[in-house]
């Protein structure tokens, strides 16, 4: 027996799609697609796992930057832990864990 593919909610095997007519599959995938693409008010669109993932990215780069900027002004060792700290924190969240 094939395993359940998740499409926009609903539990459909392969098999079950596989028997369905042309128009139903593509009723099904426009749908499975619509749930990952946000329109803007002047008729653009764009993936939103795509803005997420630039958005999450160019912010965790700009504290690298401060962090690295704030790492070599700053004068006592005390004050180093929190940034090398905040450091290290934001590479492990950039780099993936092994599984």
């Amino acid at each position: 027996m094939s395993s359940p593919n998740k499409i926009h909610e609903l539990q459909i095997s392969a098999q079950d799609f596989a028997n369905y007519d042309d128009e139903k599959r593509e009723a099904i995938i426009e749908l499975s697609e619509h749930k990952t693409q946000w329109r803007s008010c002047i008729g653009g669109s764009t993936d939103s796992r795509l803005l997420k993932y630039t958005v999450i990215h160019v912010i965790i780069f700009m504290l690298l930057i401060w962090c690295m900027t704030m790492l070599m002004l700053v004068d006592s060792c005390e004050a180093t832990q929190l940034y090398s700290s905040m450091l290290t924190f934001l590479v492990g969240l950039v780099i993936p864990a092994t599984k």
